[in-house]
């Protein structure tokens, strides 16, 4: 029986984990390394290009200033919240929004006249800590603030506003006396103040009191210089001592006015459960000098209040009260002002740009007192800026000067060195470094960096840089529209006028940095928002396809292994491939060595726009791109396509070559 005899040699090129390594030349990249590529990412097996992004919810309320900052979580009401800070702008203050599944923005802004959003742009360093389903923010400008849960009814409508911890210090109490009536009582101040120090409304914490009948909390009715009047029905009467203070106290130091923080985070610690923490602390005092403590570090009272009780959020932030002492405040040995913390294995590492410090309870062995020691940790690796880390389930990812690092409780490991770190540094725009900030995409196994390059506009992050953890590989980056910050929430489905959370799916939301802007769920459809088209590139350089590499080799023909992929899994729940009348167009480019510019001998640049169905009716599609290049020694292949209607795939590519020259 004759033999049929292959008249071209076939090499298939896999494309298993590849990852985008810009930083090594193109002559030594390895088998699963690129590098060129945007809007590509790494799968199990293949490279395929990126989905789009899709508006989700309402647009922000006619008149608020561009988005800044987005966060989200489960509220008491069983609800997926959204909220957002605004920037200023002109005869506008910036503001805060929260909004559930009716789509309606509320105005949470906090009430309190002391309340200062004028100073809120887009470089404004908001950070977040959520304690259950209650929100505590900290903006730098004010006194952190808390979204607590309704007191009375599940489902509160409006939300409630937030609230801010007060920077009005503890009074002494000279007197307690019925006021106008029995269940009101006027509290009179042993010192007068310059302006009336509660709001109407508010709630004030009376402690130390004699009868203790009158120490809790209770609603302010009026309040002048002197005297604060409150509703309390307590009718036995007053004895000695004491004092009143707002309900949440964030200042407790006579003779400061106010005082702000660069961070806000949750701590929760191995035997007095969570705490809130911050650190660069600014003070200003009655006088208004500014005094700065970029290493002062300081913590909050635990989750309960004065009689034992756990509350939604701690009381005071002052150590004063020996019954729930947990608060403390100590300058850390860190070089440079505090950036942010995070914790890890029970241990909370508090980082600068140059250091990181350990900060842990000093007693293990009892929950009497306890309060928190600081030990440097790592000098050398700190945090580029705040929010610059991301957590997965072990893991701590961060971004510093020095490189993109992991941590796991006991070591820092670089894992951009030699890989993407000359390149990502190259491309962000050093004006705007504060505005970088990371983020875990789970549903994607990958931890995404969000940064302005040249071409951003004021500096809000127009790309997204992203790292499998999984694969241990970089993807190539990726387009962000005005990515002013990001958080992880389920995918939202619209159905029939309707916005509904898929709580079996999870993406990352981001704001827009523009007025009356819609929230941004990535990873969803084929386009970019108002349907523009995904431009997708992936290049390979300097392909050896020859054994011996004085070897010219002609290229006849490229067969990739390119697919479509639908937006949902088929009803046989497999991976979901279909025709389409999508194309990819394959270039290949050649040189005479790995030093050459690949295309310059000769011109020899060849492009070929391939169907994806090779069913087609006219009989002319074919699965492969003929070539016919002259010979060379080495070879580049880019796949690209710009669409708004696919997304495509490929696993491999084959190619036919003839060996033609062997130059001697």
């Amino acid at each position: 029986m004759p033999q049929i005899k292959k008249s071209l040699q076939e090499v298939r090129i896999p494309f298993a984990k590849m990852s985008f390594t810009p930083d090594i030349a193109s002559t030594a990249l390895s088998a699963n390394e690129y590098n060129v590529g945007a809007n590509v990412e790494t799968d199990a097996r293949g490279i395929r290009s990126m989905a789009g992004d899709e508006q989700i919810l309402d647009s922000l309320p006619e008149g608020s200033g561009a988005p800044t900052f987005v966060t989200a979580n489960f509220r008491d009401d069983g609800k997926y919240w959204f909220v957002v800070a605004t920037e200023a702008q002109t005869g506008q203050p910036g503001q805060w929004f929260a909004c559930t599944d009716n789509y309606t923005w509320y105005e949470i802004t906090p009430t309190a006249t002391t309340f200062d959003g004028t100073e809120y742009t887009q470089a404004t360093n908001i950070t977040e800590a959520w304690n259950g389903t209650t929100l505590f923010l900290n903006d730098t400008f004010n006194p952190p603030m808390i979204w607590l849960p309704p007191p009375d009814t599940l489902t509160p409508t409006p939300p409630p506003n937030l609230i801010m911890y007060s920077n009005q210090v503890p009074l002494d109490i000279d007197s307690i006396t019925p006021d106008s009536s029995t269940t009101l009582k006027l509290i009179t101040f042993v010192d007068a103040l310059a302006a009336a120090p509660f709001e109407i409304g508010s709630y004030v914490t009376v402690s130390g009191v004699s009868p203790d009948v009158y120490n809790g909390t209770w609603l302010v009715n009026n309040c002048t210089t002197a005297d604060v009047s409150i509703v309390c029905d307590v009718t036995s009467a007053y004895d000695n001592g004491g004092s009143v203070a707002p309900e949440y106290t964030w200042n407790y130091e006579p003779g400061y006015k106010a005082v702000t923080a660069g961070f806000v985070r949750l701590y929760n610690t191995p035997n007095v459960g969570a705490l809130l923490v911050a650190g660069d602390i600014t003070k200003v005092t009655d006088d208004d000098v500014v005094e700065r403590y970029p290493t002062l570090f300081r913590n909050s009272q635990g989750f309960i209040d004065q009689n034992g009780n756990p509350v939604d959020a701690p009381v005071s932030w002052s150590p004063a009260d020996p019954a729930v002492i947990t608060a403390d405040e100590i300058p850390l040995p860190i070089r440079g002002q505090i950036v942010d913390a995070f914790p890890c294995n029970g241990q909370l590492f508090v980082s600068s740009y140059w250091d990181t410090v350990a900060v842990s309870p000093l007693n293990f062995s009892t929950t009497d007192t306890p309060t928190l020691g600081a030990r440097p940790f790592n000098q050398g690796r700190g945090m580029l800026s705040s929010n610059c880390w991301a957590n997965t389930d072990k893991l701590v990812y961060g971004l510093d000067a020095r490189d993109i690092w992991v941590f796991n409780g006991q070591d820092f490991e670089g894992i951009g060195n030699q890989r993407v770190k000359n390149w990502f540094f190259d491309q962000v725009d050093p004006a705007y470094y504060d505005q970088i900030f990371m983020q875990t995409n789970t549903q994607k196994n990958q931890i995404e960096i969000y940064y302005a390059d040249a071409d951003a506009t004021d500096g809000v992050p127009n790309k997204m840089l992203s790292y499998r953890y999984d694969l241990d590989c970089w993807n190539a980056p990726r387009d962000v529209s005005s990515a002013t910050f990001a958080v992880e929430a389920p995918v939202y489905t619209y159905d029939a006028g309707t916005y509904t959370p898929s709580l079996t799916t999870r993406t990352v939301v981001y704001a827009q940095g523009v007025a009356e802007s819609k929230l941004i769920q990535k990873d969803q459809g084929y386009s970019f928002i108002e349907d523009a088209n995904i431009d997708s590139l992936f290049r390979r350089d300097n392909i050896k396809l020859a054994q011996d590499y004085s070897t010219k080799v002609m290229v006849h023909r490229i067969l990739p292994e390119v697919v479509n992929l639908g937006a949902v899994v088929n009803e046989n729940n497999e991976i979901p491939l279909y025709p389409s009348p999508g194309e990819i167009t394959v270039t290949i480019e050649g040189a005479n060595s790995v030093g050459s510019v690949a295309g310059n001998n000769g011109g020899s640049i060849v492009s070929v726009a391939m169907y994806v169905d090779a069913n087609g009716t006219d009989n002319t599609r074919s699965p492969w791109c003929q070539i016919n290049q002259n010979a060379f020694r080495v070879n580049t292949i880019s796949l690209s396509n710009s669409s708004n209607t696919d997304i495509w795939m490929c696993n491999a590519t084959t190619w036919q070559i003839t060996e033609v020259e062997d130059d001697r």
